[in-house]
């Protein structure tokens, strides 16, 4: 799977996106891409929608939930407000 860059087995891309879109302010989350070059780094891409312009607040918001649920310490977060 690390050979592939495949999602890791514990991780589902349907519930990093439903928790990144619970966050105040973030309207949709995709283009989700995750994955894993060795047996403890998880790296994670993807693009989200904002209501809000406090994108790095936001963005802060999105990194604490990916770190703490998911363990994906590596991440690249796009942001565009739609108002």
């Amino acid at each position: 799977m690390i050979i592939m860059q495949a999602v890791p087995e514990n991780i589902s891309v349907e519930d990093v996106q439903a928790s990144l879109e619970t966050i105040e302010g973030v309207q949709s989350a995709n283009h989700i891409h995750i994955w894993q070059l060795d047996d403890e780094r998880v790296f994670m891409e993807a693009h989200m929608v904002l209501s809000s312009d406090n994108h790095e607040e936001i963005k802060g918001k999105a990194r604490f939930i990916l770190e703490n649920t998911f363990k994906i310490h590596h991440s690249t977060l796009e942001t565009k407000s739609m108002r």
